[in-house]
């Protein structure tokens, strides 16, 4: 096999080796702070993620988020020039999926009819499903936070 044709296997090993080198890098950003005593306490950072277009070939020219950390947009080039916009949505687990429908339910069942125009109804729905995540909240307590900010930003969209 000549150098320039490369196995399957060696394209793995390639993409593998690369994301080692990016995991090694990110552990290297991590900034070490000492504490009054003495030990190393290391400070929290947040860590970006290049984000790619999901189909080969494409070249990402820009990238935003829309609403972070849960809606990024790419805008990409396919092969042939034509630009394309891509939304990319974080997704729910499947435990959270099963709140975000039990709120949803909920909001629903709480929701009164409106008696008077002058009311925002954006508004009104918003408090209610504030109130009902609340509550949700307080039964669920093994949920961590990002979750909730998660099942928040579905409840909204």
């Amino acid at each position: 096999m000549s150098k320039d044709t490369k196995s399957p296997k060696s394209g793995f090993l390639d993409k593998f080796s690369r994301k080692k080198e990016q995991q090694k890098k990110i552990e290297e950003e991590n900034i070490v702070e000492e504490s009054k005593s003495g030990e190393e306490i290391p400070e929290i950072i947040r860590y970006t993620h290049k984000l790619y277009s999901i189909r080969r070939g494409y070249k990402v020219i820009e990238s935003y988020p829309i609403h972070e950390p849960f809606v990024y947009i790419n805008i990409v080039e396919d092969p042939d020039g034509k630009p394309i916009y891509e939304v990319y949505e974080i997704s729910l687990t499947p435990e959270e999926e099963k709140i975000y429908r039990d709120i949803k339910d909920h909001i629903v069942w709480e929701i009164k009819p409106i008696v008077s125009l002058d009311i925002d109804v954006a508004k009104e729905i918003k408090k209610i499903a504030r109130k009902v995540i609340r509550e949700f909240q307080i039964r669920f307590t093994k949920t961590p936070g990002l979750s909730w900010s998660k099942i928040e930003y579905y409840i909204e969209r």
